[in-house]
Formats: structure tokens, sequence, C-alpha cells
């Protein structure tokens, strides 16, 4: 007969949730941030894709598809959510012209 130890998934070392995190598997939020009324659940799931796609970057480029597809609506979600956050500061828009997609920068930690 097995043990429960060897039927359940075992557990992620410390070295291993390390070595994770170096590889980008994980986006760090603030507890206030996540429970805040401020912000729509909209401008909270772009905000958590912009610092997706930053990680270790000052700025990134993800297209308006690509982000609505993260966050699972429309792109007229998606750009009424980073209008919110540019006018509250948290993010700020560029137009990058080697790119085909706007450049996106975090300006603060929203709180």
């Amino acid at each position: 007969m097995e043990n429960i130890g060897s039927i359940m998934k075992p557990r992620l070392s410390r070295v291993e949730k390390a070595w994770a995190f170096k590889r980008g598997q994980f986006t760090m939020i603030l507890n206030s941030f996540i429970t805040s009324k401020e912000y729509t659940v909209y401008e909270k799931m772009v905000y958590i894709v912009i610092k997706k796609f930053r990680m270790k970057h000052e700025t990134c480029w993800p297209g308006i598809s690509t982000m609505a597809e993260c966050v699972g609506c429309g792109p007229t979600s998606i750009k009424k959510a980073i209008a919110s956050l540019i006018a509250k500061g948290i993010i700020s828009k560029e137009k990058d012209p080697k790119r085909r997609s706007n450049t996106y920068r975090i300006l603060r930690e929203p709180v």
C-alpha cells in the first residue's frame, strides 16, 4: 500500500520556488491593491498583465489583443482600463516607432 506522501503531489522546496521566481513564473502584487475598491477588476487585471510582461525591465509592449486575451475581455474594456490607469497616475503609455504596440511603464505601485 502506498503512503499519502507518495500519492500527493510534492510541494516545491524553497530553492525550487526561488528558481521559479527568477524564471518569471510569479508576479508580485500588493494585497492592498487586490482588495482595493478604488480600482475596477479590469484595471487590476490590466495592471497585473503589464507588470507580468514588464518583469525586470522598465517598460513592456504587450498589444491590446494580447492583454485582452490574458484578461479575458474585449479590447474596448482594455482601452478603458488603460486610460483610467493613466489618469490615476499608475502607468504611462508611449508610442514607440520601433514597435507596432504602445510601450507601457509603471509609474508607481497602486495602493
